[in-house]
């Protein structure tokens, strides 16, 4: 019995390690298409200073939304009061974006009594501010043509 199991160990060890040749004996190429992208083009409008950078954060779902967690992050510069941002090779998909104008450039941004931001802040959509950060159901767009463009309108809460 135990040179029988020794035998099917070898054999097991020795088919798992045998690569699977089709017909020519060359391997077949893979039929799965790749994921369509896409380019995402985000305008920024309403600086009303070009000190410090915009820094954005792309979501992909609700999950920690506003905090750890996004897929693309960075910043750009300011230029007039505006702002471009261009993100290549995005999936196909439902994405939010957040942004904060980091005027004093500190890299994070400021709040003050109850959290509230005392930097320019915008979202996708123009997500409302109500009785906290907006929801990410109000922030979400698709993306699913070769190239979107959205515009943030970047502003003051209060």
């Amino acid at each position: 019995m135990r040179r029988r199991a020794n035998t099917l160990l070898v054999l097991t060890v020795v088919w798992v390690g045998v690569p699977v040749a089709y017909g020519s004996g060359e391997t077949e190429p893979s039929a799965v298409a790749p994921a369509p992208s896409a380019s995402l083009v985000i305008e920024l409008t309403g600086m009303t200073s070009d000190e410090g950078p915009v820094v954005y954060a792309v979501w992909s779902g609700p999950e920690h939304w506003l905090e750890a967690g996004a897929i693309r992050e960075g910043k750009v510069p300011v230029e007039n009061g505006t702002g471009t941002i261009t993100l290549a090779e995005m999936p196909y998909g439902e994405y939010a974006v957040s942004v904060y104008h980091d005027r004093n450039g500190n890299g994070r941004l400021d709040t003050g009594f109850f959290r509230i931001p005392k930097e320019p802040i915008g979202t996708s959509n123009d997500a409302k501010i109500r009785f906290g950060p907006p929801r990410y159901e109000d922030a979400v767009f698709v993306l699913d043509r070769p190239e979107t463009t959205i515009t943030i309108a970047v502003h003051k809460v209060f």
